[in-house]
């Protein structure tokens, strides 16, 4: 296949010979590969990827696409969407990145934290809040249905009242767990069969922003832990069967003590799947890329269940402007470099990846001192 990669990073399809070239928002203008970072044409993203997929097409008759996120396969026209592989119906995308969609959906098979959907205008009154929740949590974490990645989440406490955006009319409302750990699980789905590919404790700054991954802290977990979170994913594996989903998709629960709890589904590559992918290489499996394009066009049965457990010896940090005071030992590698301000909305500067666990390190200095 004459096939391009459509996403965040160039390094995402790292020793990938699945791959032509690429459009990624972060990488190096060289040859069939396209770096909106480098681009002196426009600060709009989505405009850039436009422009420089229409000119693959007129250039290459034979040219395909593959979409980190598959929604945007439907937003450049229906000659682009023709040439885009592994696509899911745009009801099942809608609906499997909606968080309230998907707590209703899951929460008969697998434990979902209490929450309700109310009007933002109601939600700033702590009080309020708070006894309809019968006065059982201190604090609260306010949602829009569709954010990710930390965006658009809001903290609700007794001395802390957010300004909710006005073009949020309502949010989902969830109580703050403490002395949590948040687990990130890849699963992968074809028609019959399903993948769980090893998790990673999510790096998590100022509550709500993502700011990297550790496989490497994942696998200092109880096997207790592992284990329940394991039945978990394959139970929400058989539920998106059930609903015809395919492809490739994450998962983020909050690990409590002894209990596992399921938060949200990301619809979509994640933040970590680089450097998963880089592992799962490494440990001689072929690519998620390929696993992907199997669970639509092939089958997923010659991948073993074994591989949850595979090790991979990798943790990654996600740097920008806002986390500079956060001081690392010298990354194995420096990935994804920002050449361009504008080419991202939260001052993201570069992803530096580890072969030692960073979490406890990070935790400690957010610890003392708070950015």
């Amino acid at each position: 296949m004459n096939l391009y990669w459509i996403g965040a990073r160039q390094w995402d399809i790292y020793n990938n010979e699945m791959f032509s070239g690429s459009i990624t928002r972060y990488g190096k203008e060289n040859g069939t590969h396209h770096s909106f970072c480098n681009n002196g044409i426009t600060d709009n993203f989505n405009e850039y990827v436009n422009a420089q997929i229409h000119q693959i097409v007129n250039d290459e008759d034979d040219a395909l696409f593959m979409f980190a996120n598959e929604k945007n396969a439907y937003q450049f026209g229906k000659d682009i969407f023709e040439k885009s592989i592994c696509v899911n119906p745009l009801h099942i995308i809608e609906s499997m990145n909606d968080k309230i969609f998907t707590r209703n959906f899951f929460s008969n098979c697998v434990d979902t934290p209490n929450s309700i959907l109310i009007h933002s205008k109601s939600c700033i009154n702590y009080k309020f809040i708070s006894e309809i929740f019968n006065n059982r949590y201190s604090s609260f974490v306010l949602q829009e249905a569709n954010g990710s990645g930390g965006v658009r989440s809001y903290y609700l406490s007794p001395n802390c009242t957010p300004c909710i955006p006005s073009d949020i009319s309502y949010v989902l409302v969830t109580p703050y767990f403490y002395k949590k750990t948040p687990v990130n699980v890849h699963i992968i789905t074809s028609d019959k069969s399903y993948i769980i590919l090893p998790p990673s404790v999510q790096i998590i700054l100022n509550r709500f922003n993502y700011s990297g991954s550790d496989f490497i802290a994942y696998s200092n977990l109880s096997n207790q832990i592992k284990c329940k979170i394991f039945l978990c994913a394959e139970k929400i594996a058989q539920k998106m069967i059930s609903i015809g989903a395919k492809g490739i998709f994450g998962i983020d629960f909050l690990v409590t003590e002894n209990e596992v709890i399921f938060l949200e589904c990301n619809f979509r590559y994640q933040g970590s799947s680089f450097i998963l992918n880089k592992g799962l290489i490494d440990a001689g499996y072929p690519s998620i890329f390929q696993m992907r394009y199997n669970a639509f066009y092939n089958n997923l049965t010659d991948i073993s269940n074994d591989i949850y457990y595979t090790p991979i010896p990798l943790s990654s940090f996600r740097r920008t402007k806002w986390n500079e005071n956060i001081t690392l030992n010298n990354p194995l590698e420096i990935v994804a470099v920002n050449n361009t301000e504008s080419a991202s909305p939260d001052k993201y500067l570069r992803y530096e990846i580890f072969n030692t666990s960073i979490l406890q390190s990070i935790e400690k200095q957010e610890e003392q001192n708070p950015y």
